[in-house]
């Protein structure tokens, strides 16, 4: 098996999961991320945690094909830029969480949105590295 099939059948598996588990815990999620907003290091961890998973898989799948993978491509390199901008300028992600804070039941429904989105995408891309 090659590192880019590795990369590829872990991130299919890891949308699909998180991504039912946004939708299906909607609100379980936006109260977690309501309570992590009172933690003022919170930037740096998430920032930590994108930027590692994000280069090692920008860096272990720069693969750019016309093919559904290349969602793997781009979702390591947006993460390996997430991270960036939350440990460069922490206070970013603080005006994020309050502008999705003041939607009130609305960042629910957000974070079910994004869920569905990601699952259909982890099945997808399961599909395609599991079983073609």
């Amino acid at each position: 098996m090659t590192v880019e099939l590795l990369i590829e059948r872990v991130m299919a598996v890891g949308l699909l999961v998180i991504g039912l588990s946004h939708w299906l815990r909607a609100q379980m999620w936006a109260d977690l991320f309501a309570e992590w907003r009172q933690n003022r290091f919170l930037p740096f961890y998430l920032g930590w945690l994108y930027l590692t998973l994000g280069t090692v898989i920008a860096l272990g799948h720069n693969v750019w094909a016309w093919d559904l993978v290349v969602a793997v491509t781009l979702l390591g390199w947006a993460w390996t830029l997430k991270g960036i901008l939350y440990l460069l300028w922490p206070g970013l992600l603080a005006r994020v969480v309050e502008r999705n804070l003041k939607d009130g039941e609305n960042h629910a429904r957000k974070f079910a949105l994004v869920g569905a989105f990601m699952a259909v995408i982890g099945a997808l891309l399961t599909w395609r590295v599991f079983v073609k």
